[in-house]
């Protein structure tokens, strides 16, 4: 049986009929119905894929249209919230093959230990849950229970006492319980695209820049943990570290339309929009606006947490409120999201409109050509430039390039070239500026000289005085261990 990938009523929210693109072949199919693409066979029984449509989907798909899509407000009940946050978790679990979800799981046991060495002393009996190894499961019968354990727990907290939950499990779940959700809409004239990746995530431009050291939220929590003002700040910081352990992304994008998509952010950002803390004894802790800015998307707005309602002084309900404000992306940022979208992609997108893409498209093309061969105007050689040209003429993407340019006037375009250096710059400026990088850099010196994703800053010796030195500029003074060494 047909199993989607996407749900159907994401493709029909796109168009009642929606273009799909192989990156690999270049082939492009139009006007294709919704139940003809982005599927898989096989992947559930069928009992399974029923439970995933009446416990989740058909629910989502009438909060869908009767909230989500609204052009203003949107004022959710957390029995609503949890819903959607049940439905992001399914996508990134089903988004995956049981081999390729198993061999994931494989690979995040290791943030899940993490997050468990921290998060033990806040919830204690985490520390009594199984492991996916001690299952003994194959890879379908560990994808099917993930799922069944999502479909079936109405309250997504409820994940973390289910009997049938191992660690990494409950991990993956925290990640979208501890998340807070924002709105995200296309300027107009643009449409997001389809991806066959149903999660899209923004990695900070640390992570990109190295090549997967994640280092600017988590030195900036470490930092103040260390030296917090108060000890509830660094309760806070500690929280927000075990979280880190698990959702280093900066956000997960999820389609809603190609005018609208729902966000799920990163719990650090939380602290630029008055984060609290609240001790046992009722005193209360304000986070100050962290000094650093982890995200490429530079619009500070676009991440604000929502405005909530408590029926309770303590605890929460279900008829709690939260109240959201859908915010527009500037045309720069729609073509650097898409860009994401289009990174993701493993064999196809989809999209509605052939203009309302085409700054996207030629974007990616530009970006990945050049972080393939260097940016364009820093190329030196004739054979260097040639190659540029022929990855970039003979990418599958191109025909579909020609295609969009064709729907669309000059004075509608934006400039790959002068946007690609802007997104540069904003994946690099936080390395550049982040002080609480080079602390953590220099407190870990012995890591920071051996570690090979930081072998573009030099050799051992080059490196670690390049990190001293930015060091020095950041704070203003040399760095000093804490026995007083330099």
């Amino acid at each position: 049986m047909k199993n989607h990938i996407v749900s159907q009523m994401i493709i029909k929210r796109f168009a009642s009929v929606i273009n799909v693109f192989d990156l690999k072949s270049g082939r492009l199919d139009l006007a294709k119905k919704p139940h003809k693409v982005f599927y898989k066979d096989g992947l559930l029984p069928e009992d399974l894929d029923h439970l995933l449509s009446t416990a989740i989907e058909s629910r989502f798909a009438n909060l869908l249209y009767q909230k989500l899509l609204n052009p203003d407000f949107i004022t959710l009940s957390r029995e609503e919230l949890f819903l959607l946050k049940r439905y992001m978790m399914m996508v990134s679990i089903r988004m995956y093959g049981p081999d390729e979800f198993a061999a994931m799981m494989k690979n995040f046991s290791n943030n899940a230990d993490r997050f468990l060495s921290l998060a033990k002393y806040f919830y204690p009996w985490l520390s009594k849950l199984r492991r996916n190894s001690d299952l003994q499961l194959s890879n379908q019968d560990l994808y099917e229970l993930a799922l069944r354990v999502c479909c079936e727990n109405t309250d997504i907290t409820n994940i973390a006492s289910d009997k049938r939950a191992t660690l990494e499990i409950v991990a993956w779940a925290t990640t979208f319980v501890d998340a807070y959700l924002a709105i995200w809409d296309a300027p107009k004239g643009m449409e997001f695209i389809l991806s066959d990746c149903s999660m899209v995530s923004e990695y900070e431009g640390c992570h990109q820049l190295t090549g997967g050291l994640d280092l600017s939220k988590f030195s900036y929590c470490q930092y103040h943990l260390q030296h917090p003002t108060e000890d509830l700040e660094g309760l806070m910081q500690a929280k927000a570290l075990s979280t880190l352990q698990i959702m280093y992304e900066n956000y997960n994008l999820f389609n809603l339309s190609s005018k609208r998509c729902l966000v799920a952010i990163n719990p650090f950002f939380s602290q630029y929009f008055g984060l609290k803390q609240m001790s046992n004894g009722g005193d209360v802790f304000v986070a100050p606006e962290p000094d650093v800015w982890p995200a490429v998307v530079q619009d500070k707005n676009l991440f604000k947490s929502p405005v909530t309602e408590h029926k309770l002084k303590l605890g929460y309900t279900m008829q709690d409120l939260f109240f959201y404000e859908p915010r527009t992306l500037t045309p720069e940022d729609m073509v650097y999201v898409n860009s994401m979208i289009l990174l993701m992609s493993r064999d196809i997108i989809g999209f509605n409109d052939f203009a309302s893409i085409s700054d996207s498209i030629d974007y990616f093309l530009w970006s990945k050509t050049s972080m393939k061969n260097n940016e364009f105007l820093f190329l030196e050689t004739k054979d260097e430039i040639i190659k540029f040209m022929e990855d970039l003429m003979y990418d599958p993407l191109m025909k579909l390039s020609k295609l969009c340019r064709e729907k669309l006037g000059d004075g509608q375009q934006t400039y790959a070239i002068d946007l690609f250096r802007d997104v540069t710059e904003n994946m690099l400026s936080d390395f550049r500026t982040n002080k609480y990088i080079y602390w953590y850099l220099l407190e870990n010196e012995d890591m920071s000289r051996k570690h090979p994703n930081l072998s573009f800053l030099g050799d051992e010796e080059k490196r670690m005085k390049l990190i001293r030195d930015t060091y020095k500029a950041l704070w203003g003074k040399e760095y000093v261990r804490g026995d007083g060494n330099k």
